[in-house]
């Protein structure tokens, strides 16, 4: 039972029924996440038509390019192990794109960064072939070995240029660097321990079972024709995986496990909680009207005023959407095995859910805020560059120590000492170092006067004097 999201489970189903009929797709599979679970999930129509086969929450479809977060999630993982770094060039871990044409600068300008955000000049598509009526895609090896057809479209840093390439080809670069398969790599550190069982490139056994069938679009007539099929070889790391509503909620829940002490490796975690938040931290502006944003793997929408992470996905008679806030832990997924993309669906549920959300009644407490450890005391108080001047706040809220600028009490930041993990705490400590918001990594130090009193602090460079002291 979830208390926000039950009470609004007919509102939704009728929301997502009017959506179905409305659209001329053969089924559609719905879902919302609230708090790590799947709070409700909406099935319309038939996976298989000639079968007659319903669609259900545990129905596989393609779920295209979503799979690129799987691919971040990737790159990111041999990154914190010390494999790759973002600003590395490509060529230091492909050489073969030194056959790539670089007209606007060397090669080297490209970047593993900026593929992860579009923003490396790469076309949307693959190698372009010598056919025009066939498609460029080629699985990795080939399309290595073509790299020398390429001449890059766009400068670096140009702005957003979405590209499937730049995909593919990090997905090379998780092959190069882990020794196997790409596909191996994912279904070794990514699928299996984050329990994602009905995920996969290939759906074999009792997962073929439960696939849906893509069907083209159905625009003149309800008898629509089945999709041609698709080499999953040949769009792996950018469009190859089949997935469900139920294991998609769980990938939501994984990625919106963003704090400081959410650690890799824990309960199916893929990443440190700081990994998460950089990997959906917007880097490159995509429109004119600053709409939507990218990160790594992940981009931002603007909803109603409220920005939701999220990928969609298009592929051969299935399409994709799901959109999340890690913050609220809340995430909806919409799947179809047609032609027509679910995200108006998708978004109208994504506002209904935060709206209810944002209006229930907060959680309280069960127990009282931890003690507050005796070194930390005399750090609290306000500090200022001048009487009137900017001023920040250093308060111990729920056994952390805070900081919270007092011209806009939502900007505030997390303190651990210097050279400790993020949930250590020493109460002796004057040097320490933020770990979130905007200026996380910069360092903070308290300062003592003559007396060895604390008399001021250095936040950033910038010294700070102390105007109240919390008596011990």
């Amino acid at each position: 039972m979830d208390p926000v999201i039950d009470p609004l489970a007919d509102r939704l189903h009728a929301l997502a029924a009017r959506s179905f009929l409305e659209q001329p797709v053969p089924g559609l599979a719905v879902g919302v996440v609230r708090d790590g679970a799947l709070a409700w999930t909406g099935s319309f129509g038939f996976a298989d038509r000639g079968a007659g086969r319903p669609i259900g929450p545990d129905t596989l479809f393609r779920i295209a390019s979503i799979t690129k977060s799987f691919t971040a999630t990737a790159i990111l993982q041999l990154r914190d192990d010390g494999r790759l770094r973002l600003d590395d060039p490509l060529v230091g871990h492909l050489p073969e794109a030194r056959a790539i044409t670089n007209p606007f600068g060397p090669i080297e300008e490209v970047t593993i960064r900026r593929l992860l955000t579009h923003s490396a000049g790469m076309p949307i598509g693959g190698v372009p072939g010598g056919d025009p009526w066939q498609s460029d895609d080629l699985s990795e090896d080939r399309l290595l070995a073509a790299l020398g057809r390429l001449t890059l479209p766009g400068r670096v840093d140009s702005g957003w240029r979405y590209s499937n390439l730049g995909y593919e080809l990090l997905g090379a670069v998780v092959s190069r660097l882990s020794g196997e398969p790409y596909a191996r790599y994912l279904e070794r550190a990514i699928l299996e321990p984050a329990g994602l069982c009905s995920t996969t490139f290939e759906p074999t056994g009792s997962l073929a079972e439960r696939i849906a069938t893509g069907y083209g679009p159905g625009r003149f007539a309800d008898d629509v024709a089945v999709s041609p099929p698709y080499d999953p070889a040949t769009i792996q790391p950018d469009g190859g995986l089949w997935s469900s509503v139920e294991d998609l909620a769980r990938w939501l829940t994984l990625h919106s496990r963003t704090a400081d002490d959410d650690r890799r490796g824990e309960d199916g975690r893929l990443l440190d909680g700081r990994t998460l938040r950089e990997m959906q931290r917007p880097a490159v502006i995509a429109n004119d009207d600053w709409t939507y944003a990218q990160g790594f793997g992940w981009g931002t929408i603007r909803l109603s005023g409220a920005s939701w992470l999220g990928h969609t996905g298009s592929l051969n008679g299935y399409r994709a959407i799901v959109r999340f806030r890690p913050a609220e832990r809340l995430g909806v997924i919409a799947l179809v095995n047609g032609s027509i993309r679910p995200n108006t669906l998708a978004h109208e549920i994504a506002t209904i859910v935060l709206e209810a959300h944002r209006a229930a009644a907060p959680e309280v407490p069960a127990s009282p805020p931890a003690a507050v450890p005796d070194g930390w005391r005399e750090l609290l108080g306000i500090y200022r560059e001048d009487d009137y001047g900017f001023g920040l706040r250093f308060e111990a809220r729920g056994g952390k120590l805070v900081l919270v600028n007092e011209d806009d009490p939502t900007d505030r930041a997390t303190l651990v000492p210097s050279g400790t993990g993020s949930g250590d705490v020493d109460p002796d400590a004057l040097t320490f170092t933020m770990v979130d918001g905007d200026s996380a990594g910069e360092p903070v130090t308290f300062l003592r006067n003559a007396a060895g009193r604390i008399a001021a602090v250095n936040v950033s460079g910038t010294p700070l004097f102390r105007l109240a002291y919390v008596e011990r």
